[in-house]
């Protein structure tokens, strides 16, 4: 029996899922022993890259969520008791009931990375939203530490869940990189110089304001739409774009890890945080790809929801849109952006921010999390 200080359980591949693998490459840094427990898919011969121990679950990768959330669970519990450890950190609700069941004296951290029970696919969806807030408040009695990814979700959740445990917020910030610019995406798709890229990275899901953009895009010359991750709604997106006829504006990628994810996003020109306020999850959402553009040194265009809007308006990193359905206001912020002035203002603005909003100036909160 292996003793580790710190087993984290994700419930999602390690190599794209940048707030697992961040605290996991901090933790290691500040000399703790970790196993890293995640899915198992194709791709996890990239995990051959990490100094941190993993182990990778093999469960149905189709079927309904439940049926691969039990398959997860009856296949980590077996897993975690053949070590011990000081800490297991849930990194995910589907991690927690399993991390809850295995914990034995480990202390249990729950990452609430989400509002899991006002998620935007649940929206109308009541009895769902009942039974995942269940589950949760379920589970939470055997967690002795909670984190979120920002104080809005901190106190939502402290009147919501539970307010008897201590929170932690761990924002959603990437490491610091230097900008490296270069022209991947116009030279991958024979795109001209003087074309405005937009970039939306990570999971591609209704309700994060891609049809909007697709019809402000039937409405700006040379600009073109570059979406990078795992897509769960592309035949709607390729439908929509037909339907304006745009189709050769949208440029679909699939994911690539999340440490080659960086250069990608250097070679656009504005980043979109575009959440429709569909659920409290993405009302009070503080997401990690606004922080991404930044530290890539592009412009952020992004929805004026509360969490978002504080960002924006404290470090001046990018727009704000009012209303994510105005396609006029969108397109004319997209103009904003790219106009000369605006963005080499933006650009200043970027670079001193750069350091403070980068994973490293939380190392200390992590260091005392796991003391």
């Amino acid at each position: 029996m292996k003793h580790f200080d710190v087993i984290l359980v994700v419930f999602n591949y390690l190599y794209n899922d940048a707030r697992s693998l961040n605290l996991s490459n901090t933790l290691f840094n500040l000399g703790k022993k970790i196993l890293v427990i995640s899915l198992k898919d194709s791709k996890n011969e990239s995990l051959n890259n990490y100094k941190f121990a993993n182990e990778l679950i093999e469960i149905q990768n189709s079927g309904r969520l439940l049926n691969r959330w039990i398959d997860f669970t009856k296949k980590i519990i077996p897993l975690i008791k053949q070590h011990q450890s000081s800490y297991i950190i849930a990194s995910d609700l589907y991690s927690l009931p399993g991390a809850a069941i295995s914990k034995n004296s480990s202390i249990l951290i729950y990452d609430s990375r989400e509002i899991y029970s006002a998620l935007a696919s649940l929206n109308k969806r009541i009895l769902s939203q009942f039974i995942i807030s269940r589950i949760e408040k379920l589970f939470l009695t055997k967690v002795n530490k909670i984190i979120v990814s920002g104080e809005l979700d901190k106190f939502y959740l402290q009147h919501k869940l539970t307010d008897k445990l201590p929170y932690t917020i761990i924002k959603n910030l990437p490491p610091f990189r230097e900008i490296q610019k270069n022209n991947f995406i116009r030279e991958k798709y024979h795109l001209d110089n003087d074309s405005i890229v937009l970039i939306y990275q990570g999971v591609v899901l209704n309700g994060r304001g891609l049809i909007p953009i697709l019809k402000a895009l039937s409405k700006l010359e040379n600009t073109y739409l570059f979406i990078i991750g795992e897509n769960f709604i592309k035949d709607k997106i390729i439908s929509e774009a037909k339907s304006h006829k745009i189709l050769n504006k949208v440029l679909l990628m699939d994911a690539v890890d999340y440490e080659n994810l960086h250069p990608i996003t250097c070679s656009a020109d504005i980043g979109l945080a575009l959440f429709e306020p569909v659920g409290d999850s993405y009302k009070l959402a503080l997401p990690n790809k606004l922080f991404e553009y930044c530290m890539a040194g592009i412009p952020v265009l992004a929805s004026n929801l509360v969490a978002i809007n504080g960002v924006i308006a404290d470090y001046g990193i990018g727009a704000l849109v009012n209303d994510v359905y105005n396609i006029d206001e969108i397109s004319e912020k997209i103009l904003f952006l790219n106009n000369k002035s605006n963005k080499e203002e933006i650009i200043k603005n970027i670079m001193k921010a750069k350091n403070e909003l980068s994973y490293q100036s939380q190392e200390n909160i992590i260091r005392e999390l796991i003391n």
